[in-house]
Protein backbone atom coordinates (compact mmCIF):
# COMPACT_ATOMS: atom_id res chain seq x y z
CA UNK A 1 0.00 0.00 0.00
CA UNK A 2 0.92 3.52 -0.93
CA UNK A 3 0.17 6.26 0.80
CA UNK A 4 -0.05 9.78 -0.87
CA UNK A 5 3.12 11.71 -0.04
CA UNK A 6 5.10 8.53 -0.39
CA UNK A 7 8.13 10.14 -2.52
CA UNK A 8 8.61 10.00 -6.02
CA UNK A 9 8.12 5.52 -6.19
CA UNK A 10 4.26 6.00 -5.07
CA UNK A 11 4.08 9.03 -7.34
CA UNK A 12 5.39 7.18 -10.26
CA UNK A 13 3.29 3.84 -9.24
CA UNK A 14 0.33 6.25 -9.27
CA UNK A 15 0.99 8.27 -12.48
CA UNK A 16 0.89 4.48 -14.54
CA UNK A 17 -2.79 3.44 -13.22
CA UNK A 18 -5.11 3.61 -15.49
CA UNK A 19 -7.77 5.95 -15.56
CA UNK A 20 -10.37 4.05 -14.64
CA UNK A 21 -8.95 4.23 -10.78
CA UNK A 22 -10.99 7.26 -10.29
CA UNK A 23 -13.96 5.32 -10.19
CA UNK A 24 -12.77 3.87 -6.92
CA UNK A 25 -12.72 7.61 -5.43
CA UNK A 26 -14.91 8.01 -1.89
CA UNK A 27 -16.92 10.75 -2.00
CA UNK A 28 -14.97 12.35 0.98
CA UNK A 29 -17.76 12.69 3.60
CA UNK A 30 -17.72 9.09 3.41
CA UNK A 31 -14.72 9.11 5.01
CA UNK A 32 -13.70 9.62 8.46
CA UNK A 33 -10.20 11.37 9.27
CA UNK A 34 -8.62 10.10 12.78
CA UNK A 35 -5.17 10.71 14.88
CA UNK A 36 -3.31 10.62 17.27
CA UNK A 37 -1.00 12.94 18.85
CA UNK A 38 1.43 13.56 22.28
CA UNK A 39 0.76 16.52 23.22
CA UNK A 40 2.87 16.52 26.29
CA UNK A 41 -0.04 18.47 28.43
CA UNK A 42 -3.03 20.92 27.85
CA UNK A 43 -2.57 22.88 30.84
CA UNK A 44 -1.76 26.60 30.42
CA UNK A 45 1.96 27.44 32.11
CA UNK A 46 1.15 29.68 35.31
CA UNK A 47 4.42 30.67 34.48
CA UNK A 48 4.33 34.37 32.40
CA UNK A 49 8.23 33.32 31.59
CA UNK A 50 7.37 30.12 30.06
CA UNK A 51 8.29 29.50 26.16
CA UNK A 52 4.63 27.54 25.45
CA UNK A 53 1.80 29.32 23.63
CA UNK A 54 -1.12 30.06 25.59
CA UNK A 55 -4.46 28.42 25.49
CA UNK A 56 -3.49 24.67 24.61
CA UNK A 57 -6.39 23.95 24.23
CA UNK A 58 -7.31 26.23 21.38
CA UNK A 59 -4.41 26.33 19.80
CA UNK A 60 -4.10 22.58 19.38
CA UNK A 61 -7.87 22.70 18.12
CA UNK A 62 -6.32 25.20 15.32
CA UNK A 63 -4.00 22.98 14.28
CA UNK A 64 -6.43 19.60 14.21
CA UNK A 65 -8.52 21.85 12.31
CA UNK A 66 -6.20 23.07 9.76
CA UNK A 67 -5.43 19.19 9.15
CA UNK A 68 -8.87 18.49 8.78
CA UNK A 69 -9.32 15.81 11.71
CA UNK A 70 -12.75 14.27 12.89
CA UNK A 71 -11.39 12.69 16.01
CA UNK A 72 -7.88 13.26 17.57
CA UNK A 73 -6.69 10.74 20.56
CA UNK A 74 -4.15 12.92 23.26
CA UNK A 75 -1.73 11.57 25.52
CA UNK A 76 -0.26 13.35 28.38
CA UNK A 77 -2.89 15.61 29.06
CA UNK A 78 -1.97 15.83 32.63
CA UNK A 79 -5.67 17.01 33.33
CA UNK A 80 -7.29 15.36 36.95
CA UNK A 81 -10.55 13.53 36.88
CA UNK A 82 -12.64 13.28 33.79
CA UNK A 83 -14.47 16.11 31.91
CA UNK A 84 -15.76 17.71 28.94
CA UNK A 85 -14.98 21.33 27.64
CA UNK A 86 -15.77 22.96 24.39
CA UNK A 87 -13.68 25.65 22.31
CA UNK A 88 -16.51 26.65 20.70
CA UNK A 89 -14.22 28.78 17.76
CA UNK A 90 -12.41 26.02 16.87
CA UNK A 91 -15.51 23.11 16.68
CA UNK A 92 -13.98 20.85 18.67
CA UNK A 93 -15.13 19.49 22.15
CA UNK A 94 -12.46 17.44 24.71
CA UNK A 95 -13.30 14.84 26.84
CA UNK A 96 -10.54 13.71 29.26
CA UNK A 97 -9.36 10.79 31.54
CA UNK A 98 -6.82 11.46 34.71
CA UNK A 99 -5.92 10.23 37.83
CA UNK A 100 -7.83 10.82 40.96
CA UNK A 101 -7.64 14.94 42.54
CA UNK A 102 -5.33 13.34 45.09
CA UNK A 103 -2.41 11.13 42.96
CA UNK A 104 0.35 12.59 40.74
CA UNK A 105 -0.77 13.87 37.84
CA UNK A 106 1.91 12.07 35.01
CA UNK A 107 -0.36 11.26 32.12
CA UNK A 108 -3.50 11.35 31.66
CA UNK A 109 -5.74 10.60 27.96
CA UNK A 110 -7.92 12.36 25.63
CA UNK A 111 -10.40 12.96 22.82
CA UNK A 112 -10.52 16.23 21.21
CA UNK A 113 -13.77 15.57 18.79
CA UNK A 114 -15.23 17.68 15.99
CA UNK A 115 -18.20 19.01 17.88
CA UNK A 116 -20.88 19.13 14.96
CA UNK A 117 -20.11 14.65 15.21
CA UNK A 118 -21.47 14.98 19.03
CA UNK A 119 -24.46 17.44 18.11
CA UNK A 120 -25.68 14.40 15.27
CA UNK A 121 -25.62 12.07 18.29
CA UNK A 122 -22.50 10.02 16.38
CA UNK A 123 -20.07 9.88 19.09
CA UNK A 124 -21.61 8.22 22.69
CA UNK A 125 -20.34 9.16 26.13
CA UNK A 126 -16.45 8.38 26.84
CA UNK A 127 -15.75 5.46 28.98
CA UNK A 128 -13.11 6.80 31.25
CA UNK A 129 -10.88 4.09 32.56
CA UNK A 130 -8.15 5.79 33.95
CA UNK A 131 -5.26 8.24 33.59
CA UNK A 132 -4.02 5.57 30.43
CA UNK A 133 -7.33 5.04 28.52
CA UNK A 134 -10.74 5.45 27.54
CA UNK A 135 -12.68 4.75 24.72
CA UNK A 136 -15.98 6.13 22.72
CA UNK A 137 -18.56 4.23 20.33
CA UNK A 138 -18.69 5.56 17.06
CA UNK A 139 -21.91 5.10 15.12
CA UNK A 140 -21.83 4.70 11.44
CA UNK A 141 -23.83 4.16 8.58
CA UNK A 142 -23.97 -0.10 9.29
CA UNK A 143 -21.32 -0.68 11.89
CA UNK A 144 -20.32 0.91 15.02
CA UNK A 145 -16.93 1.85 15.64
CA UNK A 146 -15.19 0.77 19.19
CA UNK A 147 -11.57 3.73 19.33
CA UNK A 148 -10.04 3.05 22.50
CA UNK A 149 -6.97 5.90 23.10
CA UNK A 150 -4.39 5.02 24.96
CA UNK A 151 -0.73 5.50 26.90
CA UNK A 152 1.29 2.95 27.69
CA UNK A 153 4.37 2.97 30.20
CA UNK A 154 7.77 3.80 28.99
CA UNK A 155 10.92 1.45 28.76
CA UNK A 156 11.77 2.24 31.64
CA UNK A 157 8.87 1.70 33.72
CA UNK A 158 8.76 -1.59 35.99
CA UNK A 159 7.14 -5.11 34.58
CA UNK A 160 4.37 -4.93 36.91
CA UNK A 161 3.20 -1.75 35.76
CA UNK A 162 3.22 -2.82 31.91
CA UNK A 163 1.86 -5.89 32.31
CA UNK A 164 -0.78 -4.41 34.47
CA UNK A 165 -1.47 -1.98 30.93
CA UNK A 166 -1.94 -4.64 28.52
CA UNK A 167 -3.93 -6.87 31.47
CA UNK A 168 -6.35 -3.75 31.49
CA UNK A 169 -6.50 -3.16 27.58
CA UNK A 170 -7.05 -6.92 26.94
CA UNK A 171 -9.83 -6.30 29.69
CA UNK A 172 -11.69 -3.60 27.92
CA UNK A 173 -10.86 -5.69 24.54
CA UNK A 174 -13.16 -8.56 25.74
CA UNK A 175 -16.29 -6.28 26.32
CA UNK A 176 -15.98 -5.15 22.98
CA UNK A 177 -18.70 -6.93 20.63
CA UNK A 178 -16.97 -8.64 17.72
CA UNK A 179 -19.13 -7.30 15.12
CA UNK A 180 -17.92 -3.73 16.07
CA UNK A 181 -15.14 -1.91 13.87
CA UNK A 182 -11.88 -1.70 16.45
CA UNK A 183 -9.01 1.55 16.53
CA UNK A 184 -6.35 1.57 18.87
CA UNK A 185 -4.34 4.50 18.84
CA UNK A 186 -1.76 6.18 21.23
CA UNK A 187 1.39 6.86 22.78
CA UNK A 188 3.24 2.90 23.28
CA UNK A 189 6.64 3.86 23.74
CA UNK A 190 7.59 0.87 22.27
CA UNK A 191 9.66 0.13 18.92
CA UNK A 192 8.37 -2.79 16.53
CA UNK A 193 11.52 -2.92 14.09
CA UNK A 194 11.04 -3.88 10.64
CA UNK A 195 10.79 -8.14 10.77
CA UNK A 196 7.77 -8.73 8.83
CA UNK A 197 8.12 -12.01 8.40
CA UNK A 198 7.88 -12.70 11.74
CA UNK A 199 5.32 -10.97 12.79
CA UNK A 200 3.05 -11.76 9.52
CA UNK A 201 0.17 -10.24 9.03
CA UNK A 202 0.88 -7.81 12.06
CA UNK A 203 3.38 -5.97 11.18
CA UNK A 204 3.60 -4.47 7.65
CA UNK A 205 6.41 -4.27 5.55
CA UNK A 206 7.66 -0.55 6.05
CA UNK A 207 8.51 -0.64 9.75
CA UNK A 208 11.23 1.23 10.78
CA UNK A 209 14.18 0.81 13.63
CA UNK A 210 14.66 -1.95 15.88
CA UNK A 211 12.65 -4.26 18.02
CA UNK A 212 12.57 -3.08 22.01
CA UNK A 213 10.78 -5.13 24.86
CA UNK A 214 8.16 -2.52 25.37
CA UNK A 215 8.10 -3.65 21.01
CA UNK A 216 7.64 -7.29 21.85
CA UNK A 217 4.97 -6.60 24.81
CA UNK A 218 2.91 -4.58 21.72
CA UNK A 219 3.10 -7.30 18.84
CA UNK A 220 2.39 -9.89 21.19
CA UNK A 221 -0.95 -7.92 22.06
CA UNK A 222 -1.89 -7.69 18.52
CA UNK A 223 -0.90 -11.56 18.02
CA UNK A 224 -3.12 -12.39 20.58
CA UNK A 225 -6.35 -9.96 19.08
CA UNK A 226 -5.36 -10.13 15.42
CA UNK A 227 -4.60 -6.77 15.35
CA UNK A 228 -2.78 -5.02 12.45
CA UNK A 229 -0.45 -1.88 12.77
CA UNK A 230 -1.58 0.67 10.17
CA UNK A 231 1.41 2.96 10.03
CA UNK A 232 3.64 -0.08 9.26
CA UNK A 233 1.47 -0.89 5.86
CA UNK A 234 2.01 2.34 3.78
CA UNK A 235 5.39 2.50 1.52
CA UNK A 236 6.90 6.22 3.48
CA UNK A 237 9.83 7.85 3.51
CA UNK A 238 11.18 7.38 6.59
CA UNK A 239 10.66 11.26 7.77
CA UNK A 240 7.11 10.78 7.28
CA UNK A 241 6.72 7.67 9.77
CA UNK A 242 8.39 8.20 12.52
CA UNK A 243 6.98 10.39 15.63
CA UNK A 244 9.47 11.17 18.48
CA UNK A 245 12.64 12.53 18.54
CA UNK A 246 15.43 11.42 21.26
CA UNK A 247 16.18 13.86 23.66
CA UNK A 248 19.80 12.90 23.59
CA UNK A 249 20.99 10.94 19.89
CA UNK A 250 18.33 12.97 18.15
CA UNK A 251 17.20 10.55 16.40
CA UNK A 252 13.57 9.86 15.37
CA UNK A 253 11.22 6.77 16.21
CA UNK A 254 8.37 5.22 15.42
CA UNK A 255 6.66 4.80 18.76
CA UNK A 256 2.99 5.81 18.31
CA UNK A 257 0.32 3.73 16.37
CA UNK A 258 -2.73 3.18 15.60
CA UNK A 259 -4.39 -0.47 15.38
CA UNK A 260 -6.98 -1.81 13.67
CA UNK A 261 -8.49 -5.27 13.29
CA UNK A 262 -6.78 -7.99 10.34
CA UNK A 263 -9.89 -7.88 8.43
CA UNK A 264 -10.68 -4.05 8.84
CA UNK A 265 -6.83 -2.90 7.01
CA UNK A 266 -8.62 -2.32 3.76
CA UNK A 267 -10.46 0.15 4.96
CA UNK A 268 -7.57 2.45 5.75
CA UNK A 269 -7.03 4.96 2.92
CA UNK A 270 -3.95 6.38 3.75
CA UNK A 271 -1.75 6.58 7.07
CA UNK A 272 1.35 8.91 7.97
CA UNK A 273 3.04 11.94 9.99
CA UNK A 274 1.67 15.19 9.07
CA UNK A 275 5.63 17.25 10.17
CA UNK A 276 4.01 20.73 9.96
CA UNK A 277 1.63 20.25 12.60
CA UNK A 278 3.59 22.37 15.88
CA UNK A 279 2.13 22.21 19.50
CA UNK A 280 5.43 22.64 21.29
CA UNK A 281 5.57 18.45 21.88
CA UNK A 282 8.68 16.35 20.91
CA UNK A 283 5.91 13.95 19.15
CA UNK A 284 4.57 14.26 15.41
CA UNK A 285 1.11 13.88 14.83
CA UNK A 286 -0.24 10.77 12.70
CA UNK A 287 -3.40 11.14 10.80
CA UNK A 288 -5.12 8.35 9.69
CA UNK A 289 -8.29 8.83 6.97
CA UNK A 290 -10.48 5.42 7.01
CA UNK A 291 -13.54 4.39 5.06
CA UNK A 292 -16.56 5.08 6.85
CA UNK A 293 -20.03 7.32 6.88
CA UNK A 294 -21.15 8.59 10.08
CA UNK A 295 -24.92 7.02 10.67
CA UNK A 296 -27.92 10.03 9.83
CA UNK A 297 -30.37 11.42 12.64
CA UNK A 298 -32.26 13.75 12.45
CA UNK A 299 -31.40 16.88 13.68
CA UNK A 300 -32.85 17.82 17.40
CA UNK A 301 -35.48 20.70 17.43
CA UNK A 302 -33.73 24.24 17.66
CA UNK A 303 -35.21 25.77 20.33
CA UNK A 304 -36.73 29.26 19.31
CA UNK A 305 -34.37 32.28 18.93
CA UNK A 306 -34.04 35.00 21.62
CA UNK A 307 -34.27 38.20 21.34
CA UNK A 308 -31.89 41.35 23.06
CA UNK A 309 -34.98 43.27 24.64
CA UNK A 310 -32.24 45.55 26.51
CA UNK A 311 -32.04 47.11 22.94
CA UNK A 312 -35.66 48.36 23.49
CA UNK A 313 -33.29 51.06 25.33
CA UNK A 314 -32.41 52.17 21.94
CA UNK A 315 -34.77 55.04 20.97
CA UNK A 316 -34.87 54.29 17.15
CA UNK A 317 -35.73 50.53 18.18
CA UNK A 318 -37.99 51.24 21.02
CA UNK A 319 -39.98 53.50 17.98
CA UNK A 320 -40.00 51.05 15.37
CA UNK A 321 -40.87 48.03 17.78
CA UNK A 322 -43.77 50.45 18.69
CA UNK A 323 -45.23 50.84 15.28
CA UNK A 324 -45.08 47.59 13.56
CA UNK A 325 -46.60 46.22 16.76
CA UNK A 326 -49.57 49.09 16.49
CA UNK A 327 -49.75 48.08 12.64
CA UNK A 328 -50.19 44.11 13.72
CA UNK A 329 -52.99 45.47 16.01
CA UNK A 330 -54.58 46.81 13.49
CA UNK A 331 -55.85 43.74 11.63
CA UNK A 332 -56.72 41.81 14.34
CA UNK A 333 -59.48 39.23 13.34
CA UNK A 334 -63.03 40.29 14.98
CA UNK A 335 -63.42 37.41 17.63
CA UNK A 336 -65.29 37.41 21.04
CA UNK A 337 -63.42 34.47 22.31
CA UNK A 338 -60.75 34.79 24.85
CA UNK A 339 -58.44 32.76 23.61
CA UNK A 340 -58.34 33.39 20.21
CA UNK A 341 -58.01 36.78 20.87
CA UNK A 342 -54.33 36.37 23.09
CA UNK A 343 -53.57 33.88 20.06
CA UNK A 344 -53.62 36.93 17.44
CA UNK A 345 -51.76 39.22 19.90
CA UNK A 346 -49.11 37.07 21.15
CA UNK A 347 -48.56 36.57 16.86
CA UNK A 348 -48.33 39.70 16.96
CA UNK A 349 -46.20 40.74 19.60
CA UNK A 350 -43.54 38.02 17.97
CA UNK A 351 -44.16 39.34 14.61
CA UNK A 352 -43.33 42.86 15.36
CA UNK A 353 -40.22 41.81 17.98
CA UNK A 354 -38.95 39.44 14.74
CA UNK A 355 -39.12 42.24 12.32
CA UNK A 356 -37.48 45.15 14.60
CA UNK A 357 -35.18 43.58 17.91
CA UNK A 358 -31.82 41.91 17.14
CA UNK A 359 -31.06 38.56 18.42
CA UNK A 360 -29.50 38.35 21.23
CA UNK A 361 -25.85 37.05 21.01
CA UNK A 362 -24.28 34.29 23.28
CA UNK A 363 -23.29 36.32 26.61
CA UNK A 364 -19.60 34.67 27.17
CA UNK A 365 -17.05 36.49 26.23
CA UNK A 366 -13.83 34.65 25.46
CA UNK A 367 -10.33 36.67 24.79
CA UNK A 368 -8.88 33.59 22.40
CA UNK A 369 -12.46 33.65 20.01
CA UNK A 370 -12.58 37.59 20.14
CA UNK A 371 -8.98 37.88 18.94
CA UNK A 372 -8.71 35.07 16.49
CA UNK A 373 -7.58 36.78 12.81
CA UNK A 374 -4.90 38.35 15.11
CA UNK A 375 -3.81 35.43 16.27
CA UNK A 376 -3.65 33.21 13.32
CA UNK A 377 -2.14 35.90 11.81
CA UNK A 378 0.98 36.01 14.54
CA UNK A 379 0.95 32.48 14.03
CA UNK A 380 1.51 32.58 10.82
CA UNK A 381 5.50 33.50 10.93
CA UNK A 382 6.07 31.00 13.46
CA UNK A 383 4.56 28.51 10.91
CA UNK A 384 6.64 29.79 8.11
CA UNK A 385 9.65 29.59 10.33
CA UNK A 386 8.76 25.44 10.99
CA UNK A 387 8.17 24.70 7.85
CA UNK A 388 11.75 26.04 6.97
CA UNK A 389 12.94 23.89 9.50
CA UNK A 390 11.94 20.91 8.42
CA UNK A 391 13.13 21.47 4.52
CA UNK A 392 16.53 21.71 6.85
CA UNK A 393 16.40 20.49 10.09
CA UNK A 394 20.35 20.89 11.34
CA UNK A 395 20.64 24.68 10.11
CA UNK A 396 21.81 26.26 12.93
CA UNK A 397 20.33 29.74 11.56
CA UNK A 398 17.01 27.94 10.82
CA UNK A 399 17.24 26.49 14.77
CA UNK A 400 17.41 30.32 16.04
CA UNK A 401 14.74 31.77 13.29
CA UNK A 402 12.23 29.42 14.19
CA UNK A 403 12.79 29.72 18.31
CA UNK A 404 13.03 33.04 17.91
CA UNK A 405 9.78 33.09 16.03
CA UNK A 406 8.09 31.14 18.66
CA UNK A 407 8.93 33.11 21.25
CA UNK A 408 7.69 36.44 19.65
CA UNK A 409 4.66 34.60 19.10
CA UNK A 410 4.42 33.36 22.62
CA UNK A 411 4.99 37.12 23.77
CA UNK A 412 2.51 38.90 21.39
CA UNK A 413 -0.55 36.38 22.40
CA UNK A 414 0.30 36.96 25.86
CA UNK A 415 -0.18 40.57 25.49
CA UNK A 416 -3.46 40.07 23.97
CA UNK A 417 -4.49 38.11 26.79
CA UNK A 418 -3.45 40.85 29.05
CA UNK A 419 -4.72 43.58 27.04
CA UNK A 420 -8.45 42.00 27.17
CA UNK A 421 -8.34 41.25 31.09
CA UNK A 422 -7.49 44.37 31.03
CA UNK A 423 -10.18 45.92 29.35
CA UNK A 424 -12.97 43.61 30.84
CA UNK A 425 -11.36 44.47 34.24
CA UNK A 426 -12.04 48.23 33.20
CA UNK A 427 -15.66 47.49 32.52
CA UNK A 428 -16.43 45.61 35.48
CA UNK A 429 -14.63 48.23 37.88
CA UNK A 430 -17.06 51.44 36.35
CA UNK A 431 -20.12 49.40 36.78
CA UNK A 432 -19.40 48.88 40.47
CA UNK A 433 -18.50 52.55 40.67
CA UNK A 434 -22.33 52.87 39.24
CA UNK A 435 -23.11 50.52 41.59
CA UNK A 436 -24.97 48.55 38.62
CA UNK A 437 -24.77 44.83 40.13
CA UNK A 438 -27.01 43.88 37.69
CA UNK A 439 -24.43 44.53 34.76
CA UNK A 440 -21.41 43.88 37.04
CA UNK A 441 -22.72 40.25 37.11
CA UNK A 442 -23.42 39.54 33.77
CA UNK A 443 -19.93 40.86 33.07
CA UNK A 444 -18.14 38.20 35.77
CA UNK A 445 -20.23 35.32 34.33
CA UNK A 446 -19.66 36.16 30.94
CA UNK A 447 -15.56 36.42 30.86
CA UNK A 448 -15.41 32.75 32.24
CA UNK A 449 -14.05 31.50 28.76
CA UNK A 450 -14.60 27.42 27.87
CA UNK A 451 -15.92 25.82 31.05
CA UNK A 452 -14.93 22.30 31.97
CA UNK A 453 -18.14 20.74 32.64
CA UNK A 454 -18.61 16.97 34.37
CA UNK A 455 -19.28 14.27 32.26
CA UNK A 456 -22.72 12.34 32.89
CA UNK A 457 -21.36 9.16 34.15
CA UNK A 458 -24.43 6.57 35.59
CA UNK A 459 -23.01 3.15 37.03
CA UNK A 460 -25.45 0.35 37.78
CA UNK A 461 -26.16 -1.10 41.54
CA UNK A 462 -22.40 -2.62 41.44
CA UNK A 463 -20.27 -0.11 40.48
CA UNK A 464 -20.20 -0.43 36.38
CA UNK A 465 -20.52 2.33 34.20
CA UNK A 466 -23.88 1.91 31.78
CA UNK A 467 -23.11 2.77 28.22
CA UNK A 468 -26.63 2.15 26.54
CA UNK A 469 -29.17 4.49 26.38
CA UNK A 470 -32.09 1.80 27.20
CA UNK A 471 -29.80 0.07 30.74
CA UNK A 472 -29.22 3.86 32.30
CA UNK A 473 -32.59 5.15 31.45
CA UNK A 474 -33.82 1.64 33.41
CA UNK A 475 -31.35 2.95 36.16
CA UNK A 476 -33.04 6.22 36.59
CA UNK A 477 -36.28 4.11 36.97
CA UNK A 478 -34.67 1.52 39.47
CA UNK A 479 -33.51 4.70 41.42
CA UNK A 480 -36.51 6.75 41.56
CA UNK A 481 -38.42 3.85 42.55
CA UNK A 482 -35.79 2.99 45.74
CA UNK A 483 -36.46 7.06 46.82
CA UNK A 484 -40.31 7.04 46.30
CA UNK A 485 -41.87 3.72 46.21
CA UNK A 486 -40.86 2.97 49.81
CA UNK A 487 -43.60 1.52 52.09
CA UNK A 488 -44.23 3.05 55.24
CA UNK A 489 -46.67 2.41 57.76
CA UNK A 490 -48.28 6.17 58.79
CA UNK A 491 -51.32 6.23 61.06
CA UNK A 492 -53.41 9.23 60.06
CA UNK A 493 -55.34 9.67 62.95
CA UNK A 494 -52.33 10.81 65.12
CA UNK A 495 -51.72 13.57 62.83
CA UNK A 496 -53.83 16.36 64.11
CA UNK A 497 -55.02 17.84 60.90
CA UNK A 498 -56.75 21.39 61.56
CA UNK A 499 -58.33 23.81 58.84
CA UNK A 500 -58.62 27.02 58.45
CA UNK A 501 -61.61 29.18 57.25
CA UNK A 502 -60.89 30.14 53.39
CA UNK A 503 -60.38 33.84 52.71
CA UNK A 504 -63.05 34.76 50.22
CA UNK A 505 -61.51 35.74 46.78
CA UNK A 506 -62.45 38.97 44.52
CA UNK A 507 -63.59 37.15 41.30
CA UNK A 508 -64.76 40.37 39.94
CA UNK A 509 -63.14 41.71 36.50
CA UNK A 510 -60.13 43.73 37.26
CA UNK A 511 -60.53 47.18 36.40
CA UNK A 512 -57.55 48.58 33.70
CA UNK A 513 -56.01 50.73 36.42
CA UNK A 514 -55.55 47.39 38.07
CA UNK A 515 -54.16 46.15 35.20
CA UNK A 516 -51.64 48.95 33.78
CA UNK A 517 -50.67 48.81 37.79
CA UNK A 518 -49.72 44.52 37.66
CA UNK A 519 -47.89 45.65 34.41
CA UNK A 520 -45.90 48.09 35.66
CA UNK A 521 -44.88 46.19 38.64
CA UNK A 522 -43.56 43.32 36.43
CA UNK A 523 -39.57 43.23 37.06
CA UNK A 524 -37.22 43.45 34.23
CA UNK A 525 -34.24 41.14 33.04
CA UNK A 526 -36.62 38.27 33.38
CA UNK A 527 -36.86 34.95 31.74
CA UNK A 528 -40.35 34.46 29.99
CA UNK A 529 -43.23 31.75 29.86
CA UNK A 530 -43.77 29.70 27.14
CA UNK A 531 -44.95 32.47 24.95
CA UNK A 532 -41.03 34.17 24.76
CA UNK A 533 -43.17 37.74 25.60
CA UNK A 534 -40.61 39.24 28.43
CA UNK A 535 -42.06 41.90 30.95
CA UNK A 536 -39.17 44.42 28.78
CA UNK A 537 -41.68 43.87 25.66
CA UNK A 538 -44.80 44.58 27.55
Amino acid sequence: LMDSGGGAYAINQNRNQPNKKNKKIRNKESNITYATWNVRTLLDSANNESNSLPRRTAMIAKELKSYKIDIAALQETHLKGSGRLDEVGEGYTYYWSGCEENDDNHYGVALCIKTKLIQKGAISDPICVNDRMMYINIEEKNITTTLICCYAPTLQSEENTKNEFYAKLNEICDTIPPKNKLIITGDFNARVGEDHETWKGILGKHGTGKLNSNGQLLLEFCAARELKIANTTFYLKRKFKTTWQHPRSKEWHLIDFILVRKQDIKNVIRCRVMRGADCGTDHRLIRSVMKGEIKKYHAPKKNPPTYDHSSLKDTHIKRSFQEKLMEQNNILPATTDLEETWEAYKTNFTVAIQNTVPKKRSNRRDWFDENTYIIDNIVVAKKQAHESLLSDPHNKNKVEKYKNAHKNSQQQIRQIKNDWWSTRAKEMQEYMDKGDSFNLYRAIKAVVGPVYKSLNLIEDQHGNLLTDKTKRLNRWNEYFESIYNQHNDVDLNALPIKTKDLEEVNDETPSEEEVTRAVSEMKNNKSPGIDNITADII
